[in-house]
């Protein structure tokens, strides 16, 4: 297994890679890092918001999602779990506390 301890080792072997799109480089990123502990939620399964991969399922209550930073959700649990996130959850995911603003176009459907 690779070790990767800075963001510079992880650019340095995404670099050697080559180019590549962004779905791709996310999926190398999470077999690299191991996936993001920012995440999205649907019907009671888990999703990293990295690279959409699932990675749990609440529906039997048995995902354990005390650590995790649901996107969309500002509140104080999930603040004070991305805090304790490090580079290797952040980089290349999104900000889980941004709220995309629907256009008149999305609102009208």
């Amino acid at each position: 297994m690779i070790h990767i301890n800075t963001e510079q080792e992880l650019m340095a072997k995404l670099e050697a890679l080559g180019e590549m799109d962004e779905e791709t480089r996310n999926d190398v990123v999470c077999s690299l890092l191991g996936h993001s502990n920012i995440q999205k939620t649907s019907l009671g399964y888990y999703y990293c918001a990295r690279c959409d991969e699932q990675v749990g399922d609440a529906l039997c209550g048995i995902y354990d999602s005390s650590d995790v930073v649901v996107i969309g959700h500002d509140c104080p649990t999930c603040r004070a779990n991305y805090e304790k996130l490090d580079w290797r959850h952040k980089i290349f995911a999104p900000d889980p506390f941004t709220r995309k603003l629907k256009t008149d176009k999305e609102n009208a459907s």
